[in-house]
């Protein structure tokens, strides 16, 4: 990481961000490409998003479903066409990731769990996470709280308020603003009875 910024890189990317500021939101990404060769034009630098999983580009998505289009055809189901297209397939990806608007940093890590997502908050408000202990040193007294992510798990950093927000208050916050359950059942369709079907 330290030859990542004495290497200039990372100034290069941000040739409009002010050295001697203040900043109240840093993110860094050190992760290169996976797919392909690295290479520093190809590195992501993260203005936005921060992650540690894989994000495939649309034209990646859409031959995805292109491919899929002949297991998607059964007039057994009874689904119109429109009815079809909710049984796309569900994101399962593994990853941990961040992302900001500079008023709010929000952390998730997948169901399954399988990135580690560690953060502290210090007595002095700062919040620190990484994907491992141990990134940032601090002193074991200026620890207010410490804590992972587990699977599933949500947080969220509301800068504007300056409180972290937990998994449980978060969902439940928003699972209360809209009706939810009377759109889910609303849009529900049981295909149980036709499981002999699809082997």
């Amino acid at each position: 990481m330290t030859q990542w910024f004495s290497r200039g890189h990372f100034w290069t990317n941000f040739l409009n961000l002010e050295v001697e500021r203040e900043l109240g939101l840093v993110k860094v990404h050190s992760r290169f490409s996976t797919n392909f060769f690295p290479s520093w034009d190809r590195s992501q630098p993260m203005h936005v998003l921060g992650h540690n999983g894989e994000i495939n580009t649309l034209r990646g998505n859409v031959n995805r479903m292109k491919a899929r289009e002949g297991l998607l055809k059964c007039t057994t189901l009874g689904l119109s066409k429109n009815e079809m297209k909710r049984l796309l397939p569900i994101v399962d990806a593994s990853l941990f990731d961040s992302v900001t608007d500079g008023c709010y940093l929000r952390a998730t890590l997948d169901r399954n769990g399988f990135f580690p997502g560690r953060f502290y908050v210090t007595h002095n408000r700062r919040v620190i996470m990484a994907s491992e202990v141990g990134v940032v040193n601090i002193p074991p007294e200026d620890v207010f709280r410490k804590g992972r992510l587990n699977p599933g798990m949500m947080l969220l950093v509301d800068f504007v308020k300056h409180i972290v927000i937990d998994d449980k208050v978060l969902k439940k916050q928003y699972s209360l603003a809209r009706p939810y359950g009377g759109t889910a059942q609303k849009t529900d369709h049981k295909i149980e009875r036709h499981h002999e079907l699809f082997p």
